[in-house]
């Protein structure tokens, strides 16, 4: 009986009564309205994503007596995942941005590749970039290196690198009466924060590896970078912004491999996020944002494809967030390995686009 009342009030009828108009436009109104009356809009997407920055985590996090506490009872890290987390809407930039790429990436792709396209982390971006006439192969060789590592270490890397090319970007006026390159930034900075998130807090979605400690370690190397310096005084520490410390760490020289420096005892990928963004930021601006925007796509797509169909399932059950929304909108075009088809390939068509 339960199961009746839940499909009777499920989208599924609201999409019948809307769309095929079986019953009187009156009656199927009236059906409508007890409907959404009814429904629990807790179990519905909320139509937003979480945001977790490192660099604004390791500004704020300052030592005091309750941070010694929370230490103290094993609390403070899930105290940081839920006190320093914050929501943004999913815009219609992004949706439309998504949407777009995947829909160029799925009519450009050959059948027998169509599964590899769930392994890309940052390749087909990266492919542009390739054959820029004027832009040095060393950088080339350190943005491919950056999506060779380990999925963990890749976002960590590109959310640091994302951050320090928007605060300087943004104190340059790069942005200014440039709409465009302003919707890739947002875009960028978005994504990047979501899944930084998604790694902090839900770690077993995205690795099974050492994630964790290569972002505690890249925390404590950036924490001490902000606030551990004994020539800044007291104020001096507390009045630090973004900006002041992205500058200051560009300042730092890279020339050397960070792990020649710090030794293979830290996982800390800090100044290799530094270095990432040395890169970037050698490229024209609008060349940059471009490449980060479709970069942290694949990486938004391989997230989504890598997560346990069980996780997307239970996430549905109380309204879904982006990463399965992706995953959904991925099998739908046929794209990556959710469906195992063992003669021949199959491909969906491409027959509706809707607002999500």
């Amino acid at each position: 009986m339960w199961s009746l009342v839940r499909f009777l009030l499920s989208d599924w009828t609201i999409v019948w009564l809307k769309d095929k108009h079986p019953i009187s436009a009156k009656l199927s109104a009236f059906l409508l309205r007890v409907i959404y009356a009814c429904r629990r809009y807790d179990n519905l997407w909320s139509n937003k994503m979480a945001q977790y920055n490192l660099i604004d985590f390791c500004l704020k996090d300052r030592p005091s007596r309750w941070k010694k506490f929370l230490k103290l009872i094993k609390m403070k890290d899930k105290f940081d995942k839920y006190w320093y987390r914050r929501y943004v809407d999913v815009s219609p930039e992004l949706k439309e941005f998504m949407f777009n790429d995947l829909k160029s990436k799925w009519q450009s792709i050959s059948s027998a590749s169509y599964r590899h396209f769930s392994t890309l982390r940052g390749e087909l971006a990266l492919e542009e970039v390739h054959q820029l006439p004027n832009y040095d192969r060393e950088y080339v060789k350190e943005l491919d290196r950056s999506i060779e590592v380990e999925f963990d270490e890749t976002i960590i890397r590109w959310h640091i690198a994302t951050d320090v090319c928007w605060k300087l970007d943004s104190d340059d006026n790069v942005i200014k009466n440039r709409p465009d390159i302003e919707k890739m930034i947002t875009i960028c900075e978005n994504v990047s924060n979501y899944l930084l998130y998604i790694l902090v807090s839900r770690p077993f979605i995205l690795t099974a590896g050492i994630g964790q400690v290569r972002y505690g370690d890249t925390c404590a190397e950036a924490s001490n970078f902000f606030h551990g310096n004994e020539d800044y005084d007291k104020e001096t520490i507390i009045s630090l912004d973004s900006l002041t410390v992205c500058k200051r760490l560009v300042d730092v020289e890279t020339d050397v491999a960070p792990m020649d420096v710090k030794g293979d005892r830290s996982k800390s990928v800090l100044f290799d996020g530094v270095k990432l963004a040395k890169a970037l930021r050698k490229l024209d601006d609008e060349q940059r944002w471009k490449t980060m925007s479709l970069v942290w796509m694949e990486m938004l797509y391989y997230a989504a494809s890598h997560c346990r169909g069980n996780y997307h399932a239970q996430r549905l059950s109380t309204g879904g967030e982006l990463l399965t929304l992706v995953w959904l909108l991925m099998a739908h075009l046929g794209i990556g390995d959710q469906y195992k088809v063992e003669a021949g390939h199959a491909r969906a068509k491409l027959s509706v686009v809707a607002d999500w």
